[in-house]
């Protein structure tokens, strides 16, 4: 990765949405969107980045990235959006107690789910509400990067959205009443 300077610093292109948005498909595909949320901003992210990757690796790596590797993930590109907010100068504040907070919630609900047998499903709403609130602040500092900070560009529900939101619904049903 190229060097970012103050007399020239890189632009590296993220995934906008609102925050509204956001959540609303975060929480109502149960944290399912979170994998597409973590592929999107690793796409855009390696598209404008000078790092030298196939592209069949580069997939690969995305898809997988999108699903249980974002804990590997998240530190950097969350220090990614602050670094690119700092450098159009709106934004000062530390993601990384977010990206922490991420993988301990990440962690805890994948292992609580698999291995405890009485893992309490009041539990595993906590994870997915927290990791939400993790990914949502983050969300607020690639808006800034991109220069949309309320999203506006990506800040409607499309019929996609909505196939997403129906199947999160059938989750959310199975997850409530099995």
């Amino acid at each position: 990765m190229e060097n970012m300077t103050e007399s020239n610093p890189k632009t590296y292109r993220f995934y906008v949405v609102s925050p509204t948005k956001f959540l609303i498909l975060y929480l109502g595909t149960l944290g399912l969107y979170g994998s597409y949320w973590f592929y999107k901003h690793y796409s855009l992210y390696l598209e404008s980045s000078d790092e030298e990757i196939t592209p069949i690796l580069g997939k690969i790596m995305s898809v997988m990235i999108g699903a249980v590797i974002s804990i590997l993930f998240v530190h950097l590109i969350f220090k990614l959006f602050e670094k690119q907010a700092k450098n159009i100068g709106e934004y000062t504040n530390s993601l990384s107690i977010f990206a922490t907070i991420y993988v301990i919630f990440f962690i805890t609900a994948k292992a609580g789910d698999h291995f405890i047998k009485d893992y309490s499903s009041s539990a595993l709403l906590l994870s997915l509400f927290i990791t939400g609130w993790s990914l949502y602040n983050a969300q607020k500092v690639a808006n800034i990067a991109c220069e949309d900070i309320e999203g506006t560009t990506n800040n409607k529900l499309t019929s996609l959205n909505y196939g997403w939101l129906i199947l999160g619904g059938v989750l959310w049903f199975s997850f409530l009443c099995l």
